[in-house]
């Protein structure tokens, strides 16, 4: 059973699904706006995943790689009935300054 993971995206009232098989790594990119992931299977028919964030340091970025890691993780330990694995955001700054990423958009390339 294929698994996905449904990120919530400023401005997408269903979010966007991202299948989550054959992730071969997943890299916050020297912007600090995104993070992207790849797949080892061309034949999924995209190769990366980025996700666009507001600008966070390079600490929050490997915050947010770390978070959307536990998605996964989370998602792969579902039952088989539940495909689809809605995320929550969690605070990827520190308890004195809480940062919760918005997303702004996932592109497939």
């Amino acid at each position: 059973m294929e698994k996905f993971i449904r990120i919530p995206v400023t401005g997408s009232a269903q979010g966007v699904m991202a299948p989550i098989a054959e992730i071969i790594n997943i890299v916050p990119n020297a912007s600090t706006t995104t993070l992207t992931w790849n797949y080892q299977n061309a034949a999924t028919a995209f190769d990366t995943v980025t996700m666009t964030y507001q600008t966070a340091t390079a600490a929050q970025g490997l915050l947010i790689r770390d978070m959307v890691q536990n998605w996964i993780e989370n998602a792969l330990q579902t039952s088989w009935q539940y495909p689809i694995f809605d995320v929550v955001m969690e605070n990827c700054g520190t308890t004195a300054v809480p940062f919760y990423p918005v997303v702004a958009s996932v592109v497939w390339s």
